[in-house]
């Protein structure tokens, strides 16, 4: 699902402007700066979750949760475990909430997506994200200036 009345993705994270990749505080200051000038005071009652493996977790103690802003969403945090992780105990009073992982995705990570999307392997990055994540991806320029688009039912020459 790339979009939903509950889910949206979000763009600013990826656009190449930037001259680095935006850490977390950044993307949820922005986030909840659009969101309060799009709602107004109805912001506060929305629920931002960021996502994130757990070795950012930890490396960031994210399991600490977030403080609270006044005037701006919620802010949580959904930790995806990593391939051998132990699960970790939630904190569902501080948003703090872990996933359960299958085997077929425990290893992804998106360091290893932006990775595979900037070299030669974008095949690889396909078989990752699926052809609907990887199309939104090449039409919207996220991560990388170009990448070869779809046709329905193929699979790009990368």
């Amino acid at each position: 699902m790339l979009e939903g009345t509950w889910l949206r993705v979000g763009t600013w994270e990826s656009d190449l402007k930037h001259s680095r990749w935006p850490d977390f505080p950044d993307v949820l200051q922005n986030l909840g700066l659009s969101l309060k000038s799009r709602f107004g005071d109805e912001a506060t009652k929305i629920i931002v979750f960021y996502v994130c493996g757990s070795d950012h977790a930890v490396k960031c103690g994210l399991y600490r949760g977030f403080k609270p802003k006044e005037g701006m969403p919620s802010q949580g945090v959904l930790v995806v475990l990593r391939k051998g992780d132990k699960s970790t105990v939630p904190n569902p009073e501080k948003l703090v909430f872990i996933t359960v992982h299958n085997e077929d995705s425990a290893g992804y990570s998106s360091t290893q997506v932006r990775q595979l999307l900037s070299g030669p392997e974008k095949s690889q990055a396909l078989e990752l994200l699926g052809p609907k994540v990887f199309e939104f991806v090449a039409e919207h320029s996220l991560y990388v200036k170009s990448l070869p688009r779809l046709r329905a039912g193929s699979v790009p020459l990368v």
